[in-house]
Protein backbone atom coordinates (compact mmCIF):
# COMPACT_ATOMS: atom_id res chain seq x y z
CA UNK A 1 0.00 0.00 0.00
CA UNK A 2 1.39 3.35 -1.08
CA UNK A 3 0.18 6.76 0.08
CA UNK A 4 0.71 9.91 -2.00
CA UNK A 5 0.87 12.76 0.49
CA UNK A 6 1.20 16.49 -0.08
CA UNK A 7 -0.48 19.85 0.31
CA UNK A 8 -3.45 20.85 -1.85
CA UNK A 9 -2.32 21.65 -5.38
CA UNK A 10 0.95 19.73 -5.14
CA UNK A 11 -0.01 17.38 -8.00
CA UNK A 12 -1.38 14.26 -6.27
CA UNK A 13 -4.46 13.88 -8.48
CA UNK A 14 -2.52 14.88 -11.60
CA UNK A 15 -0.02 12.11 -10.90
CA UNK A 16 -2.86 9.62 -10.48
CA UNK A 17 -4.43 10.75 -13.76
CA UNK A 18 -1.13 10.35 -15.61
CA UNK A 19 -0.48 6.89 -14.16
CA UNK A 20 -3.98 5.72 -15.13
CA UNK A 21 -3.89 7.40 -18.58
CA UNK A 22 -6.74 9.75 -17.64
CA UNK A 23 -4.72 12.90 -18.37
CA UNK A 24 -7.01 14.09 -21.20
CA UNK A 25 -6.33 17.80 -20.68
CA UNK A 26 -2.64 17.48 -19.90
CA UNK A 27 0.36 16.86 -22.12
CA UNK A 28 2.61 14.34 -20.42
CA UNK A 29 5.66 12.38 -21.48
CA UNK A 30 7.53 9.44 -20.01
CA UNK A 31 7.09 5.73 -19.52
CA UNK A 32 4.88 3.68 -17.19
CA UNK A 33 6.41 0.42 -15.95
CA UNK A 34 4.84 -2.44 -14.03
CA UNK A 35 7.27 -5.02 -12.66
CA UNK A 36 9.95 -3.28 -14.77
CA UNK A 37 7.98 -3.94 -17.96
CA UNK A 38 6.81 -0.89 -19.99
CA UNK A 39 3.01 -0.96 -20.22
CA UNK A 40 1.97 2.61 -21.06
CA UNK A 41 -1.77 3.11 -21.40
CA UNK A 42 -2.28 -0.67 -21.28
CA UNK A 43 -2.11 -0.33 -17.49
CA UNK A 44 -5.88 0.21 -17.65
CA UNK A 45 -6.28 -3.45 -18.68
CA UNK A 46 -5.32 -4.65 -15.20
CA UNK A 47 -5.94 -1.67 -12.95
CA UNK A 48 -8.94 0.28 -11.63
CA UNK A 49 -9.32 3.91 -10.62
CA UNK A 50 -11.65 5.13 -7.87
CA UNK A 51 -12.13 8.85 -8.28
CA UNK A 52 -12.84 11.25 -5.45
CA UNK A 53 -16.31 12.09 -6.78
CA UNK A 54 -19.05 9.45 -6.54
CA UNK A 55 -21.15 9.06 -9.71
CA UNK A 56 -24.28 6.93 -9.27
CA UNK A 57 -27.85 6.66 -10.52
CA UNK A 58 -29.60 7.51 -7.27
CA UNK A 59 -32.78 5.54 -8.00
CA UNK A 60 -30.91 2.22 -8.11
CA UNK A 61 -30.24 0.04 -5.10
CA UNK A 62 -26.69 -1.06 -4.30
CA UNK A 63 -27.35 -4.52 -5.72
CA UNK A 64 -28.99 -3.13 -8.87
CA UNK A 65 -26.04 -0.81 -9.43
CA UNK A 66 -23.49 -3.62 -9.11
CA UNK A 67 -25.57 -5.88 -11.37
CA UNK A 68 -25.78 -3.17 -14.01
CA UNK A 69 -22.05 -2.48 -13.75
CA UNK A 70 -21.19 -6.17 -14.03
CA UNK A 71 -23.46 -6.75 -17.04
CA UNK A 72 -21.94 -3.80 -18.90
CA UNK A 73 -18.34 -4.51 -17.97
CA UNK A 74 -18.40 -8.33 -18.19
CA UNK A 75 -20.85 -9.17 -20.94
CA UNK A 76 -18.73 -12.20 -21.85
CA UNK A 77 -19.15 -13.78 -18.40
CA UNK A 78 -22.13 -15.93 -17.44
CA UNK A 79 -24.53 -14.66 -14.78
CA UNK A 80 -23.24 -17.11 -12.17
CA UNK A 81 -19.73 -15.68 -12.36
CA UNK A 82 -21.04 -12.11 -12.32
CA UNK A 83 -23.11 -12.94 -9.23
CA UNK A 84 -20.06 -14.46 -7.55
CA UNK A 85 -18.05 -11.28 -8.11
CA UNK A 86 -20.89 -9.08 -6.91
CA UNK A 87 -21.35 -11.06 -3.71
CA UNK A 88 -17.61 -10.95 -3.05
CA UNK A 89 -17.58 -7.15 -3.48
CA UNK A 90 -20.55 -6.79 -1.13
CA UNK A 91 -18.78 -8.93 1.46
CA UNK A 92 -15.37 -7.26 1.10
CA UNK A 93 -16.82 -3.80 1.63
CA UNK A 94 -19.44 -4.79 4.22
CA UNK A 95 -22.43 -3.74 2.10
CA UNK A 96 -24.39 -6.99 2.25
CA UNK A 97 -26.82 -5.74 4.90
CA UNK A 98 -27.77 -2.69 2.79
CA UNK A 99 -27.66 -4.28 -0.67
CA UNK A 100 -31.37 -3.50 -1.28
CA UNK A 101 -31.07 0.12 -0.10
CA UNK A 102 -31.55 2.83 -2.70
CA UNK A 103 -28.36 4.80 -3.34
CA UNK A 104 -30.08 8.18 -3.26
CA UNK A 105 -28.88 11.65 -4.28
CA UNK A 106 -26.79 13.80 -1.90
CA UNK A 107 -28.65 16.90 -0.61
CA UNK A 108 -31.86 15.77 -2.35
CA UNK A 109 -32.70 12.20 -1.37
CA UNK A 110 -30.12 10.84 1.01
CA UNK A 111 -30.31 7.15 1.84
CA UNK A 112 -26.71 5.90 2.01
CA UNK A 113 -24.16 7.42 4.36
CA UNK A 114 -20.98 8.97 3.04
CA UNK A 115 -19.02 5.93 4.13
CA UNK A 116 -21.41 3.55 2.38
CA UNK A 117 -21.19 5.57 -0.86
CA UNK A 118 -17.40 5.52 -0.69
CA UNK A 119 -17.38 1.76 -0.09
CA UNK A 120 -19.78 1.31 -3.00
CA UNK A 121 -17.39 3.22 -5.26
CA UNK A 122 -14.62 0.85 -4.25
CA UNK A 123 -16.83 -2.22 -4.57
CA UNK A 124 -17.78 -1.17 -8.12
CA UNK A 125 -14.14 -1.05 -9.20
CA UNK A 126 -12.95 -4.33 -7.69
CA UNK A 127 -15.55 -6.30 -9.66
CA UNK A 128 -12.84 -6.70 -12.28
CA UNK A 129 -10.41 -8.00 -9.63
CA UNK A 130 -7.68 -5.53 -10.68
CA UNK A 131 -4.03 -6.13 -9.92
CA UNK A 132 -3.59 -2.42 -9.09
CA UNK A 133 -6.19 -0.17 -7.46
CA UNK A 134 -5.73 3.61 -7.62
CA UNK A 135 -7.83 5.63 -5.16
CA UNK A 136 -8.05 9.42 -5.23
CA UNK A 137 -8.50 10.60 -1.63
CA UNK A 138 -10.71 7.69 -0.45
CA UNK A 139 -11.11 9.18 3.05
CA UNK A 140 -12.17 12.71 2.08
CA UNK A 141 -15.54 13.67 3.57
CA UNK A 142 -15.57 10.79 6.07
CA UNK A 143 -15.32 11.00 9.84
CA UNK A 144 -12.25 9.46 11.47
CA UNK A 145 -13.97 6.18 12.36
CA UNK A 146 -15.40 5.59 8.88
CA UNK A 147 -12.16 6.70 7.20
CA UNK A 148 -10.23 4.11 9.22
CA UNK A 149 -12.81 1.45 8.34
CA UNK A 150 -12.44 2.14 4.61
CA UNK A 151 -8.66 1.97 4.86
CA UNK A 152 -8.80 -1.31 6.79
CA UNK A 153 -10.83 -2.83 3.95
CA UNK A 154 -8.19 -1.65 1.46
CA UNK A 155 -5.49 -3.14 3.69
CA UNK A 156 -7.28 -6.48 3.54
CA UNK A 157 -7.26 -6.33 -0.27
CA UNK A 158 -3.57 -5.47 -0.21
CA UNK A 159 -2.80 -8.48 1.97
CA UNK A 160 -4.61 -10.64 -0.59
CA UNK A 161 -2.20 -9.50 -3.30
CA UNK A 162 -3.67 -6.29 -4.72
CA UNK A 163 -1.40 -3.25 -5.07
CA UNK A 164 -3.11 -0.16 -3.60
CA UNK A 165 -2.07 3.43 -4.43
CA UNK A 166 -3.94 6.24 -2.66
CA UNK A 167 -3.63 9.99 -2.76
CA UNK A 168 -4.65 11.04 0.72
CA UNK A 169 -5.49 14.28 2.48
CA UNK A 170 -4.66 14.92 6.14
CA UNK A 171 -4.55 11.28 7.33
CA UNK A 172 -4.61 10.47 11.01
CA UNK A 173 -1.61 8.77 12.59
CA UNK A 174 -3.51 5.46 12.54
CA UNK A 175 -4.31 5.76 8.83
CA UNK A 176 -0.85 6.83 7.69
CA UNK A 177 0.70 3.92 9.61
CA UNK A 178 -1.40 1.47 7.58
CA UNK A 179 0.64 2.23 4.45
CA UNK A 180 3.84 0.34 3.71
CA UNK A 181 5.20 3.01 1.33
CA UNK A 182 4.99 6.77 1.08
CA UNK A 183 5.38 9.42 -1.62
CA UNK A 184 5.78 13.00 -0.43
CA UNK A 185 5.02 15.58 -3.12
CA UNK A 186 5.74 19.30 -3.28
CA UNK A 187 5.06 21.56 -6.28
CA UNK A 188 4.66 18.64 -8.65
CA UNK A 189 7.88 16.88 -7.64
CA UNK A 190 8.80 14.00 -5.36
CA UNK A 191 10.36 15.04 -2.07
CA UNK A 192 10.48 11.45 -0.83
CA UNK A 193 9.64 8.01 -2.21
CA UNK A 194 10.28 4.95 -0.09
CA UNK A 195 8.99 2.91 2.81
CA UNK A 196 6.87 4.63 5.43
CA UNK A 197 9.19 3.43 8.21
CA UNK A 198 12.26 4.89 6.50
CA UNK A 199 10.54 8.26 6.03
CA UNK A 200 10.99 8.84 9.77
CA UNK A 201 14.75 8.38 9.41
CA UNK A 202 14.80 10.51 6.26
CA UNK A 203 13.46 13.61 7.99
CA UNK A 204 15.76 13.03 10.93
CA UNK A 205 18.72 13.29 8.55
CA UNK A 206 17.33 16.66 7.42
CA UNK A 207 17.41 17.81 11.06
CA UNK A 208 13.60 17.90 11.04
CA UNK A 209 12.75 14.93 13.30
CA UNK A 210 9.14 14.03 14.00
CA UNK A 211 8.31 15.29 17.51
CA UNK A 212 7.36 12.65 20.09
CA UNK A 213 3.68 11.64 20.10
CA UNK A 214 3.13 13.69 16.92
CA UNK A 215 1.38 12.56 13.73
CA UNK A 216 4.14 12.11 11.12
CA UNK A 217 1.75 13.11 8.31
CA UNK A 218 1.06 16.47 9.94
CA UNK A 219 4.78 16.99 10.39
CA UNK A 220 5.54 16.13 6.76
CA UNK A 221 2.97 18.64 5.53
CA UNK A 222 4.36 21.40 7.73
CA UNK A 223 6.47 24.20 6.24
CA UNK A 224 9.71 22.95 7.79
CA UNK A 225 9.89 19.77 5.71
CA UNK A 226 9.95 21.46 2.32
CA UNK A 227 13.45 22.93 2.36
CA UNK A 228 14.76 22.87 -1.21
CA UNK A 229 18.43 22.94 -0.22
CA UNK A 230 17.98 19.88 1.99
CA UNK A 231 16.44 17.86 -0.82
CA UNK A 232 19.18 18.90 -3.22
CA UNK A 233 21.65 17.34 -0.78
CA UNK A 234 19.58 14.13 -0.77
Amino acid sequence: MTAILGRSGCGKTTLMNVLTSNNRDLEASGNIYVNRVPVGSAISNFSAYVRQEDIFVGELTILEHLNFRARIQFADLDQAERDRRIQKSLKDFELKEVEHTQIGIPDLKKTLSGGERKRLSLASEILSNPKILFCDEPTTGLDSTMALKVMEVLLKLSKNGMTIVCSIHQPSSKIISIFSHLILMSKGEFAYFGSYAESITFVEKLNRPVPPLYNPADHYLGPSIYVKKSFEKK
